[in-house]
């Protein structure tokens, strides 16, 4: 409820202190006031957009007067039909269901010609950038001027709780000590867990080529990193997501993100209240800040699913808890911890701060690396190419036999370089968010020095964009080109800007789990190539109505024109309605 008394509070200031102001003045200087009360109705009312409007006017010219103090310009603001840019923000709620992953921003950076814009969504600036160096000003050389912001963080609460992605300063220091050590390398390069889910992955591929039926991949690949992760978190190995009923088709419907299917069970809940959860935030982000309250003043859409995310994590919980008193009482808490669970426990007693860490690692270890592994995988099967040359290079390393290791990946340069290259077309995190933490300017490559409002005024950047920029990339940005990161003067170009790249952020805030998820999506491709020779899409024949892509996309700029899946974005990059494949087993 505490969301709603601060909106209402809000709306209150907004539009009721206008009219008391004018009727106390009224009542101080009734001679000053029309007498009749029609009139003096009409006054209260025309006193509420008269006095926003003038204080809207003095915000803008003061931030004019301190740009112009500072040497600097305000951002290029869009310049919506309706007041307050509310088409604008439709246009952003909108392209969440209906749109391509990074809509609307792509076409009003096309538009205006630059690379930073203010949106001022309801007078309210909100930066967005696809600037790359802007990027790394925020992320890296300017880390302490931008943080989560307050704004931010209270619309994020109900998703992350008190976990690292949505905490700022000592706690979030104190938060990163907590999980770094449980990505150190030794751990990461522990492929035990990959192979027991790798072995219950092939056999499912194995059954579904044999019958010659399509499967659904992301779907898959969602439940071996969530087993995964379960276990190398939690130190749980008894999950078996994928032992479950998986999606058919021709009986699948679109999820969340991606398929689902008329099945209930404990996992089928948590995972549709997962995802759910994750589609319900950021909607409430592309809403902005005045607006989400009013979208959810009648129920509030996150915690509705993180009720049934909770409920699944507490037995885990509670029974680390039980573990650690009998150990106590049996003392044996010496040695080293086997999972982050083990850890937690040990740190702290109480089972909120444990749970929303769970939580916020979970997130990024599941859905990183499933969406890695998913857009992989579809632009294997438009790249015949590519799978024949990958395989090559992983028979003449790692034979049909044996193992993939860490030191066998250092010797697949191919793999990486399609694995980043896919990671650049499709970042997991296509969007991401911080705030100015006070007023300043930044001086960006072209043109004259920005002036960036603060504090709490937010900036959303978009890897998505400039990692398909073709200034920063060539013409060729947006085709799928593994090749680019073996040539030797495009590495160079690269090594020379590396900020052009960030699927996992960068800076301090650098993703911990980035290593995890390159082991991962190895090991995963390495054993999977081993055993299929081909994929074959079929989203035309096998996802669920609704999931191809738009016709009029056809007609559009860039990839989308020849796109074969339906990307988009809630928190993580997904395929709509599920990636549907047909494999073709090699031949022994």
């Amino acid at each position: 409820m505490g969301y709603r008394l601060v909106y209402l509070a809000t709306l209150s200031r907004v539009f009721a202190l206008p009219p008391l102001a004018l009727f106390a003045f009224s009542r101080a200087f009734p001679h000053l006031v029309p007498a009749h009360w029609i009139v003096r109705y009409f006054l209260y009312v025309l006193s509420i957009p008269v006095v926003w409007g003038f204080r809207t006017a003095y915000h803008i010219s003061s931030q004019a007067t301190e740009a112009k103090r500072l040497g600097a310009e305000p951002i290029p603001v869009v310049r919506g039909k309706w007041p307050g840019n509310i088409d604008i923000s439709q246009k952003m709620i909108n392209s969440l269901t209906l749109g391509y992953a990074g809509d609307p921003f792509g076409a009003l950076f096309d538009e205006y010609g630059c690379h930073t814009l203010n949106l001022r969504i309801l007078w309210r600036d909100r930066i967005i950038t696809r600037d790359h160096l802007f990027v790394k000003r925020i992320l890296a050389t300017g880390f302490d001027d931008f943080n989560k912001g307050p704004s931010a963080q209270y619309r994020a609460n109900d998703l992350f709780g008190t976990g690292i992605f949505n905490r700022n300063g000592d706690a979030w220091k104190y938060h990163r000590s907590l999980t770094k050590p449980f990505f150190a390398r030794d751990r990461v390069n522990d492929f035990d867990t990959f192979e027991r889910g790798s072995k219950k992955l092939l056999k499912i591929i194995r059954a579904a080529a044999a019958a010659d039926e399509a499967i659904e991949v992301q779907d898959l690949y969602g439940r071996f990193t969530i087993d995964a992760a379960a276990e190398f978190l939690f130190g749980t190995p008894d999950l078996n997501s994928l032992d479950g009923t998986l999606p058919k088709a021709g009986s699948a419907v679109l999820g969340p993100k991606g398929s689902a299917f008329p099945v209930g069970g404990s996992y089928e809940g948590f995972l549709r209240a997962f995802e759910g959860a994750q589609v319900a935030a950021t909607k409430r982000a592309r809403c902005g800040d005045d607006l989400w309250p009013l979208y959810e003043f009648t129920h509030n859409n996150v915690k509705a699913h993180m009720d049934v995310i909770h409920e699944w994590l507490s037995p885990l919980i509670q029974n680390a808890l039980e573990n650690k008193q009998r150990r106590e009482k049996e003392g044996l808490l010496e040695g080293e911890s086997e999972s982050l669970l083990d850890h937690l426990v040990k740190t702290t007693s109480d089972p909120i701060v444990i749970r929303d860490e769970l939580h916020n690692i979970l997130l990024a270890a599941r859905d990183t690396t499933a969406t890695l592994l998913t857009f992989a995988t579809y632009l294997l099967s438009l790249h015949p190419e590519v799978v024949h040359k990958l395989r090559e290079e992983i028979s003449s390393t790692c034979d049909t036999n044996s193992l993939p290791t860490f030191e066998i990946f250092r010797k697949m340069p191919y793999l990486r370089a399609v694995l980043n290259e896919t990671l650049r077309l499709f970042p997991p995190v296509a969007a991401n968010e911080r705030a100015s933490a006070k007023a300043q300017v930044y001086v960006p490559q072209e043109g004259p020095p920005l002036y960036i409002p603060g504090p709490d005024v937010s900036i959303g950047y978009f890897p998505i964009h400039f990692q398909r920029r073709k200034d920063l990339w060539g013409e060729d940005a947006e085709e799928f080109k593994p090749e680019r990161w073996i040539d030797e003067a495009s590495v160079a170009s690269i090594t020379a800007d590396p900020f052009k790249f960030l699927p996992f952020n960068a800076g301090p805030r650098i993703c911990l789990g980035q290593n995890f998820a390159y082991n991962e999506a190895s090991y995963v491709l390495v054993r999977l190539l081993q055993s299929v020779s081909a994929f074959e899409l079929m989203q035309d024949k096998a996802a669920p109505a609704g999931s191809l892509p738009p016709e009029i996309w056809k007609q559009s700029k860039g990839r989308r024109a020849y796109e074969k899946i339906w990307p988009q974005n809630a928190i993580n990059l997904f395929v709509k309605g599920g990636l549907w494949m047909k494999v073709k087993l090699a031949e022994d």
